[in-house]
């Protein structure tokens, strides 16, 4: 699974499709684990900071999107309380920021080692950045994961990426992946650039898919309703 050439990612698809709840679930996972994609002695002795950006033209939702990686942290399994002490889940993180727009957490916290205060924590980090009129809100960053959240409501989405092409790469290799979610046939203004980047794929570096639906080659990856809605679902 780990092994492929880094792409980025396009995904659209009908609404009550659940794309917020897997992102969420993909920001935890890079967060929680550091980026790590093994678990091995060096993995758990030497973490590496793990940078995750989020971001999107309308910020609240991105916000929604990041309640929902609260909520994940919130509900992680395995916290335990006996007595008067509780313990905490296993995968669970201290740390310290806001998760407003223009914030940050960062996974640290102060711990007496020695008779001193130290800085404990893997450094790993959850931005918040708002898009809106300002296409290099992602500048000065390096991320591993760069989530663009309602991509159809992006007015300037081919310029957000263009601006974000080298905070993806450490020279000529690719280190971050750019995740761009949204709901298919949403008309407001920024569908046209949506849209040319959602058939273009191989231009922006996107992870291809054959369009079996319009035969037009290759696209991003689609969720049609068939697939989503309850109404369609049977016992399988």
């Amino acid at each position: 699974m780990f092994e492929n050439n880094l792409q980025n990612f396009m995904l659209l698809g009908s609404r009550e499709s659940g794309k917020s709840y897997q992102v969420s679930g993909l920001i935890a996972h890079n967060y929680l684990f550091d980026g790590a994609t093994y678990y091995n002695e060096e993995s758990i002795k030497y973490p590496s900071p793990a940078e995750i950006l989020v971001g999107a033209e309308k910020s609240d939702k991105s916000a929604d999107l990041l309640k929902k990686t609260r909520d994940a942290f919130d509900w992680l399994p395995g916290k335990i309380s006996t007595f008067d002490r509780t313990y905490p889940a296993p995968f669970s993180k201290r740390f310290r920021g806001s998760w407003d727009v223009n914030k940050e957490i960062v996974a640290e916290y102060k711990k007496r080692e020695n008779g001193a205060w130290i800085i404990a924590g893997s450094k790993s980090s959850i931005k918040h950045r708002s898009f809106s009129a300002n296409p290099f809100a992602a500048q000065g960053t390096r991320p591993l994961l760069l989530v663009l959240e309602e991509i159809g409501m992006f007015s300037n989405l081919k310029q957000v990426y263009t601006n974000t092409v080298d905070n993806l790469r450490n020279g000529l290799r690719k280190t971050g992946m750019l995740m761009m979610i949204g709901t298919g046939g949403d008309m407001e203004k920024g569908t046209i650039d949506a849209a040319e980047m959602f058939y273009e794929p191989n231009r922006y570096d996107i992870l291809t898919f054959e369009d079996i639906w319009e035969h037009r080659g290759q696209i991003g990856y689609f969720l049609p309703a068939y697939q989503v809605l309850n109404e369609y679902k049977d016992e399988n």
